[in-house]
């Protein structure tokens, strides 16, 4: 299980670090002032590995890696941090979801209009 976890680790975590990096120094993407975008991935890491499926499966092992990206992906587009509480992920089946909480919805909010 440790090994797999480094494989998906490479595999998909290292490539959003380095898609946000690309869309940010090619100004695809603008983060907000006090957004740590590598913290935040790092925090989902962290959290996505208790992350179960209804029949508690992992979900890292449960999930295709496209929709394991495409959530941490939304994660950072909308400038949300799961060590903040403000957002969650959830298995429908086989892929992988962000969901925005309320706090997430508040600072979403915030960002936009202080």
């Amino acid at each position: 299980m440790a090994n797999q976890l480094s494989v998906i680790k490479n595999e998909v975590f290292d490539v959003v670090a380095k898609n946000i990096q690309s869309y940010v120094s090619r100004g695809e993407l603008y983060l907000p002032a006090n957004y740590s975008a590598e913290n935040a991935v790092k925090s989902a890491w962290l959290q996505l590995q208790e992350v179960v499926d209804r029949n508690k499966k992992p979900a890292l092992e449960v999930c295709t890696k496209p929709s394991i990206i495409n959530a941490l992906q939304d994660m950072v587009f909308q400038g949300l941090n799961p060590a903040k509480k403000q957002c969650y992920f959830i298995v429908y089946g086989n892929k992988l979801q962000m969901q925005r909480s309320y706090f997430g919805s508040m600072a979403l909010a915030k960002t936009v209009d202080p």
